[in-house]
């Protein structure tokens, strides 16, 4: 697939079947998606991928503790759209179903001075992650919204990592949104 087609196709989904996921095909998705640049070539990245039924239902857990700390802020945000914030907290409650979700910390604690540098590189490499499960039929989430339950969450999975970064869903989807209006005028070349 040519690259500029899966960055324009592919969509957040929040939605998917229960169609199961290869751990193979996830392994190479990952493995590849940590070809991201890095700041210092630190490569900080460390994915958790949450699989088992036993798992889920611990995030699932999790999760509702994090849908209520995100509300004040979503509808902050969507006060003119409660829709959004109605339709955020039934997908936040049940990650869409999704037979795989993906947290992705920093593989340790770094400092004040590093800790934005670490976030981007990570970031990047999720960025990758997305694009190559899109190529591979699969689709994906990235949710933010996880760090606001950072503490619950390195305790249950992640107890020697780093910062929490974000949590990726991940699954195969029979929907196809709509891409949403781009914001435009946001280049400015001097």
């Amino acid at each position: 697939m040519e690259l500029k087609k899966a960055i324009t196709l592919r969509r957040s989904i929040r939605k998917y079947n229960s169609k199961p996921i290869d751990d193979e095909l996830l392994t190479e998705i990952i493995e590849n998606a940590c070809f991201a640049p890095s700041a210092m070539n630190v490569q900080p990245w460390f994915f958790v991928v949450v699989k088992s039924e036993e798992n889920k239902g611990k995030l699932l857990n999790l999760m509702k503790e994090a849908t209520i700390r995100l509300n004040p802020k979503l509808s902050e945000r969507f006060k003119s759209h409660p829709e959004v914030v109605i339709d955020t907290n039934l997908f936040m409650n049940s990650l869409g179903n999704a037979p795989v979700s993906v947290l992705v910390f920093l593989n340790k604690e770094y400092g004040e001075n590093y800790f934005i540098d670490m976030v981007q590189s990570a970031s990047a490499c999720i960025q990758n992650f997305c694009l190559l499960a899109y190529e591979s039929g699969l689709s994906t989430c990235w949710i933010s919204g996880i760090r606001t339950i950072e503490d619950e969450v390195r305790r249950e999975f992640g107890e020697n990592l780093g910062q929490l970064v974000a949590l990726v869903t991940v699954g195969y989807s029979n929907s196809n949104p709509v891409a949403p209006k781009r914001k435009l005028n946001r280049v400015k070349i001097i």
